[in-house]
């Protein structure tokens, strides 16, 4: 049985007291817990209302403007005009920063943003292929280089493009196109460097850190459960093993190889005694480069694009760049490099940098 007493009080209504302030002269309420946590609810729901707001504006503002839409990717159509006027067109496509096969997951912005992804670059290529009013390309190089494998598919998509479109490509050298840089550049139809560019550094790399003599003297032991001697390379933990050193040393220098043939079939110019004297690694001005045969022309981004038109027929274009990001993504992606580690610090981060063998110059 349950009993119940209908003769309990009401319970008090609670009112906001009134104190005196002795510092403004005035009366104030002090609000309930209640009250005081509803009022924060108001706040929070204001400021989640202003958030949704904004993204709302962006992408009315992206979708108008264009860009590929508000994260970018999704459209055919070219997301910037730089200059010129008609109907034809000539792509201008950018290759920055690391060559990867894929863009590393950032969300934190760590790495700091940047680079090319050999699958990025070829929805671009495709993007451009079904574009009938683009009669030329030009490919914007300012890299560093990269994996050596990303830099292959690179090369290969290129020819592939020229093969299947019969159009122009054109290299256009920034302030760097070095190593996977240059490697990617030998595609093209012809390459024109600025007098101050950085290229060259033919060469490939694998890099590691060894920290065993660190280790021991802070008493700290790695432990490696291997199926063969030769499964863990170049352990950090262990004392560099020549026998691993020189496995690693044939991959590398299969990769060197690779990169001397494909500038001798791209560069006709230039013999296979010459290319070996030049292919140790070093780094060359863009005119140096011009003077040894590494490239046809010393000259501008403009003065590429005139080379596109000459060799695409036309004499009037239009110059529009494809493969832009949506503006959601250029915003947040100027929000993460601005604040990310890396830039704070000065430094490459090691994040984006490939584990493997590399066509890479690094400074």
């Amino acid at each position: 049985m349950f009993a119940f007493c209908y003769n309990k009080a009401p319970m008090p209504v609670t009112k906001p007291t009134t104190n005196f302030c002795s510092e403004c002269g005035r009366s104030h309420q002090e609000q309930s817990k209640g009250a005081r946590f509803a009022d924060r609810l108001k706040t929070i729901g204001k400021g989640m209302t202003g958030l949704v707001s904004i993204l709302f504006y962006i992408f009315i503002l992206s979708f108008f403007l264009g860009g590929g839409g508000l994260f970018g990717g999704h459209q055919s159509a070219p997301s910037e005009k730089l200059y010129g006027s008609g109907e034809d067109k000539v792509a201008v496509i950018d290759i920055q920063g690391v060559i990867l096969e894929e863009q590393p997951d950032d969300p934190l912005g760590l790495a700091g943003g940047g680079g090319t992804s050999a699958r990025g670059l070829m929805k671009t290529l495709e993007e451009v292929k079904v574009d009938k009013t683009v009669k030329a390309v030009v490919l914007r190089v300012n890299s560093p280089g990269g994996a050596v494998t990303a830099s292959e598919e690179i090369y290969q998509n290129i020819l592939r493009f020229k093969a299947e479109t019969n159009l122009p490509v054109i290299i256009s050298m920034g302030d760097l196109a070095a190593s996977g840089g240059y490697y990617i550049s030998v595609a093209g139809d012809e390459i024109i460097a600025d007098s101050t560019t950085l290229t060259g550094s033919i060469g490939a790399i694998i890099q590691s850190v060894n920290f065993s003599k660190l280790a021991a003297n802070y008493g700290v032991e790695g432990v490696t459960i291997r199926s063969g001697k030769n499964k863990d390379l170049l352990n950090p933990f262990e004392e560099t093993n020549p026998e691993h050193v020189a496995i690693l040393q044939t991959i590398v220098d299969e990769a060197r190889g690779q990169f001397v043939e494909r500038i001798l079939t791209g560069r006709t110019n230039i013999n296979r005694e010459a290319l070996e004297s030049l292919a140790d690694g070093r780094v060359l001005s863009g005119r140096q480069a011009f003077e040894v045969g590494l490239v046809d022309k010393i000259g501008s981004f403009d003065d590429a694009i005139s080379v596109a038109k000459d060799k695409a027929g036309i004499s009037e274009a239009t110059v529009e760049v494809y493969g832009q990001q949506g503006l959601l993504d250029s915003i947040l992606g100027a929000v993460s490099t601005r604040f990310s580690l890396s830039s704070q610090l000065g430094i490459a981060s090691l994040s984006v940098l490939p584990h493997g063998p590399a066509y890479l110059y690094l400074r």
